[in-house]
């Protein structure tokens, strides 16, 4: 199966009808104040009129409520969603039975001492892992993590790599990518930014 490809923190509406004129399978907009990359109210107003395509639509999050949550699904239509706090299982299961056609991507991240384990209680209540480098922040670190640590990988639901991927390593990463089964795309953020939250339309046209 060919790699997904997900642009994740975009905030301009010019940019983002630019971007999905390359049909990415994923776009990703930030929900979360303290990102350089959030999504503020007046943008995604602006976005009503923007035509999506094929490209499913992400909201990313960091410990959000189920309430809020729910408001996107109901209110802005959308069917993904991506956490990258603290939420446990227990939440991501009351999601799930609150809003039953949204897929959860449950993002953690990777250090040295980093156990898939962690994983295990989330197996029947998330539809893809996020595997991003470990900081102190919530992702958008332009880090990335030693890819090794995965080829053990030993779950069923699939993943997406993310984490400092830019120009410089991408070849690697679809290497990587495609070695391995349960892989099933790659997450691009600051690696391909010309600013916080405006991507770069050229070096995407390299990939997608």
């Amino acid at each position: 199966m060919p790699l997904k490809y997900k642009i994740c923190g975009i905030n301009n509406k010019e940019n983002l009808k630019e971007i999905l004129l390359l049909k990415p399978n994923f776009i990703g907009h930030i929900f979360y104040p303290k990102s350089p990359r959030d999504t503020s109210n007046e943008a995604l107003t602006s976005f009503h009129d923007v035509d999506y395509g094929h490209s499913s639509k992400v909201a990313v999050m960091v410990n959000p409520t189920v309430e809020y949550i729910h408001n996107l699904y109901e209110d802005e239509n959308f069917r993904f969603v991506q956490l990258h706090g603290e939420e446990t299982a227990t939440f991501c299961q009351e999601l799930k039975n609150k809003c039953t056609e949204l897929k959860i991507l449950k993002a953690f991240g990777i250090d040295e001492n980093w156990k898939q384990e962690v994983l295990r209680p989330f197996l029947n209540c998330v539809d893809y892992f996020v595997f991003d480098t470990k900081t102190e922040k919530y992702g958008g670190s332009g880090l990335s993590f030693n890819w090794e640590l995965l080829k053990d990988y030993k779950f069923d639901i699939p993943y997406l790599l993310s984490g400092g991927l830019n120009p410089n390593n991408l070849e690697q990463a679809r290497v990587f990518a495609t070695s391995q089964p349960k892989c099933y795309g790659l997450d691009l953020n600051s690696g391909y930014e010309l600013s916080p939250g405006l991507k770069s339309v050229e070096l995407l046209k390299e990939i997608l």
